[in-house]
């Protein structure tokens, strides 16, 4: 945003007597803006999901980009039973529009997770109705972080 004038007239730099010139600028400063407020949004209102089933160390997701779950987004699932939460595994997520598939990158050292994993091991596991199993992100992906702030 360097401007530079001699006599009193337009030399070198930014010209801010040029529409098209402001326009960019604008442009730029709006498109910005509109990141930042979004990644803020992101981190303060995480993406949610339940899951559907799990398959070995895959499982599927309800919600995909339409909901806000971004590509390579790191998820906790856990377990939602009667008013009480248990972390089972951490997931990266690969969204569709309307779904998502996350590969687990670390189960939970617990017996609930050790019995998930062994129902799961080689077919499609679905938990029953009383036992919802949810995703919820923990942050931005890196790749998000740097290629679009």
């Amino acid at each position: 945003m360097v401007y530079t004038e001699v006599n009193n007239k337009y030399y070198t730099g930014f010209n801010y007597s040029d529409q098209d010139n402001v326009h960019a600028v604008f442009n730029s400063m709006a498109s910005k803006a509109f990141d930042v407020l979004l990644s803020r949004l992101l981190i303060e209102m995480p993406s949610s999901a339940q899951v559907v089933a799990f398959k070995d160390n895959q499982v599927t997701l309800d919600r995909g980009r339409n909901a806000g779950i971004l590509n390579n987004e790191t998820m906790i699932l856990f377990q939602y039973q009667q008013g009480f939460v248990e972390p089972i595994a951490v997931a990266m997520v690969k969204p569709s529009s309307n779904s998502a598939i996350a590969q687990i990158v670390k189960w939970k050292d617990s017996d609930n997770a050790e019995k998930i994993k062994d129902k799961a091991d080689g077919k499609i596991y679905q938990t029953s109705l009383g036992q919802k199993v949810f995703a919820v992100s923990v942050g931005l992906p890196q790749d998000y972080v740097d290629n679009r702030l």
